[in-house]
């Protein structure tokens, strides 16, 4: 009987010391694995928030992003501070709007040194910071690669940014790293992939090359080409194939973070700098000449660690700026710059329920940037008023039936602009590479 006992004694403490090492390991795991939480920003630019399956579009453009967002918060309406490359980044970089963070394709501006990027802030608290992106309005020359270890900019598609990610993280496994990429592939020209494209269209036979050269979208914005509705299709399809194809590649990426074990650890942020327009307001395959909503919607989907806040939809506006403090926010960091987005956290557990304002800002030559200021209903842009609730659209100017608006968003944007001084910059003069591939985006000539 006693023999019984002790052995039955004996198994129930190799059980306890099996349980016991088996949940250790898991704590310490845990614990290894939160102590060290990359981020991973990627920017598609020019990528409009309508032309993704999770946000409602009708073409499977986006199906590896729709598969993402299942683990992530996605925001319906994300409105970034700018319709031009340079300031929208300079907002997301610095949570300050672009005549506070100055960086301007126009008047050929950095931003300032003074002003602390996510970047910096990161490699203050360990992070290895790297960045493979298109240069351009976001080369080293407007300040962009402040804080970056690596800062590697080429006129390339996504696809190569991710191989280039992909290579550095195999050969960094355990370093704690911040990767930021970005792309102009969806940006005009669109030159899709031929069978891209043929996913999209089978039959077309307008007069209209595969390619849509900017010089062509410039003919027919100035009325020098007339273009069918057929054609109007055809921009379009061209558009989505370049967005299927930087899908294809993102699905790239998160598999290899899942097969590394690198994806439950890691913050990932999928978002745009802008929109593009497509006949809404007039033009065609452009943007940076107006506020309205097609170029200022754009994707936000956080991927938090371990998925957490699965399959979350937040119908709050928010905005660019946002996107810096909600990621300081979560990993604790904290900071003494003086911000003008907030954090999202509250807001997606649901222990807040504010109201935003939102400003975005045309880039352009003169000192004052024409504004658009709005929140979720109203927006009042060029003295125009709009609700967007009943015209998403923003075609009927009602500012006369709404005086009291008119005043409340006007005095908002006054005090805002007021209270919060800019800072000063330099004009710069660029680099014969970011020269280059300015030309080939088609802002210079």
């Amino acid at each position: 009987m006693n023999k019984q006992i002790n052995f039955l004694g004996v198994i129930l403490t190799i059980i306890i010391i099996v349980v016991f090492s088996f949940m250790l390991n898991y704590v310490i795991e845990f614990c290894y694995r939160h102590s060290k939480i990359n981020v991973i920003l990627i920017s598609i630019d020019t990528l409009r928030a309508d032309h993704l399956g999770c946000y409602g579009y009708h073409k499977n453009t986006t199906p590896n992003i729709d598969c993402f967002s299942k683990d992530s918060v996605l925001f319906k309406t994300a409105i970034a501070q700018s319709s031009s490359t340079a300031p929208s980044h300079g907002a997301i970089f610095t949570s300050l709007i672009p005549s506070h963070n100055l960086a301007s394709r126009a008047r050929s501006q950095a931003m300032p040194e003074a002003i602390t990027t996510m970047a910096e802030i990161l490699k203050d608290n360990g992070y290895r910071t790297i960045s493979f992106n298109g240069g351009g309005q976001v080369s080293a020359d407007f300040g962009f690669s402040a804080g970056f270890e690596i800062y590697n900019s080429s006129y390339t598609n996504f696809n190569d940014k991710v191989d280039s990610a992909i290579a550095w993280i195999s050969n960094n496994k355990d370093e704690k790293f911040f990767i930021f990429l970005h792309t102009y592939e969806v940006h005009h020209p669109y030159t899709p992939d031929k069978n891209y494209l043929e996913l999209f269209e089978k039959d077309y036979r307008g007069s209209l090359p595969k390619d849509i050269s900017r010089e062509l979208l410039m003919d027919i914005n100035y009325k020098r080409k007339k273009i069918t509705k057929e054609d109007r299709e055809h921009i379009i399809n061209t558009y989505d194939a370049e967005i299927y194809s930087i899908d294809k590649s993102f699905g790239l990426l998160i598999s290899y973070l899942k097969k590394n074990n690198l994806y439950d650890n890691t913050i990932i942020v999928f978002t745009s700098d802008h929109g593009e327009e497509f006949g809404e307001h007039g033009w065609w395959g452009w943007h940076g000449h107006t506020l309205y909503d097609e170029l200022l919607k754009v994707p936000l989907i956080i991927k938090f660690p371990d998925s957490i806040n699965t399959s979350k939809v937040v119908s709050k506006m928010v905005r660019s700026i946002d996107i810096l403090p909600t990621l300081l926010d979560f990993l604790n960091i904290e900071t003494t710059n003086n911000f003008e987005g907030m954090s999202l956290i509250k807001l997606i557990d649901k222990k807040s329920d504010i109201q935003l304002y939102s400003i975005s800002q045309l880039d352009a030559t003169c000192l004052i940037l024409p504004i658009a200021v709005r929140t979720e209903e109203w927006k009042l842009y060029e003295g125009k008023l709009f609700n967007l609730r009943l015209d998403s659209r923003e075609r009927y100017d009602i500012a006369v039936k709404h005086p009291d608006v008119v005043k409340e968003l006007s005095e908002y944007s006054n005090k805002f602009m007021r209270e919060n001084r800019p800072q000063t910059s330099k004009t710069i003069l660029l680099k014969e590479e970011t020269i280059e591939q300015l030309k080939t985006l088609g802002y210079l000539h």
